[in-house]
């Protein structure tokens, strides 16, 4: 079965800027974790009082993402300190799509922009 993955477009951008080896590395590591989410190399860990996870992407860059039996919904990348030392409601994906009276992430997925290939720099 199809994971269904979703990065909102200013999600998308931040990934785009960062450098191209950080980049390849976290479309590598995606895979990874659609694959298998125990995979070590993944350092995956769910964080403390949110229903938001995390994943390694380097040593100093992680992707913090929301996971649902339908899809995973990727919230923030950036350094270690970027995404995991701020406070998570900034990147909560309730703060960030209103979603708190969705029922369903069908419903997020209207408000949100999906991976297109033509919005991807590898």
């Amino acid at each position: 079965m199809a994971t269904n993955i979703v990065i909102p477009d200013t999600v998308l951008k931040r990934l785009n800027d960062l450098l191209k080896k950080v980049r390849i590395k976290f479309w590598k590591q995606l895979e990874r974790l659609t694959a298998n989410p125990s995979y070590p190399g993944l350092r995956n860990e769910k964080l403390k009082g949110t229903d938001a996870w995390a994943f390694s992407i380097t040593t100093n860059y992680r992707a913090i993402y929301v996971r649902s039996k339908m899809g995973i919904i990727i919230t923030a990348v950036g350094t270690h300190k970027e995404v995991l030392c701020k406070k998570l409601s900034e990147w909560s994906i309730t703060n960030r799509l209103n979603t708190s009276r969705a029922s369903n992430l069908e419903t997020c997925l209207t408000s949100i922009f999906c991976i297109t290939s033509h919005s991807i720099r590898y």
